[in-house]
């Protein structure tokens, strides 16, 4: 991923350093989201409204590599969906950032 990529009207940066700027007024939820389940679109529609009650833009950070490969790399790990599947279902859901944050043990 480049510095910052606009595809289905998301913003999408691979980590927060990628930001143009600081997001003011922002709601932010932070998770794996690596189902996008019914529980995940009712946090992220939460997410969606308190920012524009805010007047400010939603966003929703998550993390990649899973954060399970990084800290149990001995357990078997399967992702419910590719991040390619995930990144189009949270877009889907019409999020204004969506920031996919590189997970290592020094984050």
């Amino acid at each position: 991923m480049g510095e910052s990529l606009v595809f289905w009207g998301v913003n999408i940066v691979p980590g927060v350093r990628h930001l143009p700027h600081p997001l003011e007024l922002t709601a932010l939820t932070i998770g794996n989201f690596d189902g996008v389940h019914l529980g995940h679109r009712a946090l992220i529609e939460a997410v969606r409204a308190r920012a524009t009650a805010l007047g400010g833009p939603s966003a929703v950070m998550t993390f990649e590599p899973h954060p399970a490969q990084v800290l149990r790399p001995e357990i078997p790990f399967g992702r419910i969906f590719s991040l390619a599947d995930q990144r189009e279902q949270i877009q889907a859901l019409g999020v204004d950032w969506l920031v996919v944050e590189p997970f290592s043990r020094e984050f």
